[in-house]
């Protein structure tokens, strides 16, 4: 996992060639009116725009994603973001394939709080849970596909 504010997405870019274009979609102007619902940019980038209200902490589900990294960035609200090692997930509720999912009943074990100008990436194999919180959050989930 990576906390960190936008302006400093640059420094991770050089992690993975795909990252870079992946970190290049923070950028872009247009964020804020996207479409809500899966924006591709390629067959392994994409874009989800999220808006809605968030969940009490204890409603929270742990979900692991296998082949895709999560770029979490709030737009507007701001949400607890809570981080987990899949070692410590035993509980599997139920696997969602089309959205390369996995979710877990464990609680995670760290929170952050994400506010506009800042993200959370986490990198495939990595738990956690997204959209904790009171009232409403308009976000940006950008996955990338490290490899096909």
């Amino acid at each position: 996992m990576i906390l960190d504010t936008v302006s400093r997405a640059d420094m991770y870019a050089n992690m993975h060639p795909r990252l870079r274009e992946a970190f290049d979609q923070l950028k872009r102007k247009d964020l804020a009116t996207l479409p809500l619902g899966r924006n591709t940019v390629k067959p392994y980038l994409h874009v989800d725009v999220v808006q809605g209200e968030m969940f009490p902490q204890a409603a929270s589900k742990v979900e692991v994603h296998n082949h895709y990294i999560d770029i979490h960035v709030p737009l507007t609200g701001w949400e607890l973001i809570g981080w987990m090692d899949k070692g410590r997930c035993k509980t599997l509720i139920k696997t969602i394939p089309e959205k390369d999912a996995e979710l877990y009943q464990e609680s995670c074990v760290s929170w952050n709080e994400l506010r506009p100008g800042y993200f959370a990436l986490y990198f495939t194999g990595e738990g956690h849970a997204p959209m904790v919180g009171q009232g409403a959050i308009h976000k940006i989930v950008v996955k990338v596909a490290l490899q096909d």
